[in-house]
């Protein structure tokens, strides 16, 4: 009954019956893994050829520029799975750095049993059509958002469109000369832009 518990609580399984849930259990191979403090859970290029479910513990986050001159760190909360939108597509290779933080404990489902997944199960295929068209919706909204005016609604908007999460702990590491050519401004307007928000 512990295992129905813990697939219930993840994105992808929940609204799925009793029933499907004893189903999945004798069809499906799950693979349950401990990470201790320090562990890399997905690397930035690696590829993705399966579903990783984040069940408990902390987890740092880190998307990293082309050409490796700044970077964003957050925090995911858990429970939760690790870049879906990855296992298809042009681009099979997770976009970011998974460490945990503490210990975790992680639930992998391979691909092909994600396939037989979807296929054999409704919820299932909707839950995780949600997640990839909800991330879709997101990125495409930004590209129509209103061109940013001032030096602070441009560094507000240069954090919003890098951030993967919308909420929680951000950590930033850019120069500021990096950062004000990212938003075509002066880097002493950022600078006393910077320690006006600090404020």
């Amino acid at each position: 009954m512990q295992l129905y518990d813990k697939l219930l609580g993840l994105p992808l399984f929940q609204g799925l019956s009793s029933g499907d849930l004893q189903d999945i259990v004798t069809k499906v191979k799950f693979g349950f893994y401990k990470y201790n403090r320090g562990a890399v859970l997905a690397d930035e290029g690696s590829p993705c050829g399966g579903l990783i479910f984040v069940l408990d513990g902390e987890v740092e986050m880190k998307s990293t520029s082309a050409d490796y001159s700044f970077s964003f760190t957050e925090y995911p909360k858990a429970p939760f799975v690790i870049e879906p939108e990855r296992i298809f597509g042009l681009h099979q290779h997770y976009a970011r750095r998974y460490v945990a933080l503490s210990q975790c404990h992680c639930l992998y489902v391979q691909k092909d049993d994600v396939m037989l997944l979807t296929t054999d199960f409704m919820v299932f295929r909707l839950n995780l059509l949600n997640i990839i068209s909800t991330n879709s919706q997101r990125l495409s909204r930004m590209l129509w958002r209103h061109v940013a005016e001032g030096t602070e609604e441009r560094v507000i908007n240069f954090i919003r469109t890098h951030c993967a999460i919308p909420s929680g702990k951000k950590v930033i590491h850019i120069k500021m000369q990096k950062l004000a050519d990212e938003i075509n401004d002066s880097r002493l307007d950022v600078s006393v832009c910077l320690n006006r928000l600090d404020d």
